[in-house]
């Protein structure tokens, strides 16, 4: 992913930057696996010294019910809170869609 960027003249190949891909794809993988299992059982808990800092979209209620009918409840940033638990370490509430808000935190 780091040398993509470069290629398309993103960001300067470098070390920092392959370690920066490494953490993004750890972070996307992880919540794929979340979204794969979320209705099945609950993940196993994130290793001790993990912590997460969450970007929530101002308009993220619209997107889970459109999505997945959630009740406001169940797409709260509350319930993401509970799910990290002691890992959460803080959080931004970014104006936008949950999509936008999403690509803009991946690709930095």
């Amino acid at each position: 992913m780091a040398e993509r960027l470069a290629r398309l003249g993103l960001q300067p190949f470098s070390t920092a930057n392959i370690l920066k891909a490494g953490r993004q794809i750890r972070v996307l993988v992880h919540h794929s696996r979340m979204w794969a299992s979320a209705f099945v059982q609950p993940l196993a808990p994130l290793p001790a010294p993990t912590q997460v800092f969450a970007a929530f979209a101002s308009e993220r209620e619209d997107f889970f019910l459109r999505s997945f009918g959630a009740a406001p409840e169940e797409s709260d940033a509350s319930t993401v809170r509970r799910f990290y638990g002691t890992a959460m370490r803080d959080e931004v509430v970014i104006d936008g869609s949950h999509l936008e808000v999403g690509v803009r935190c991946a690709t930095g």
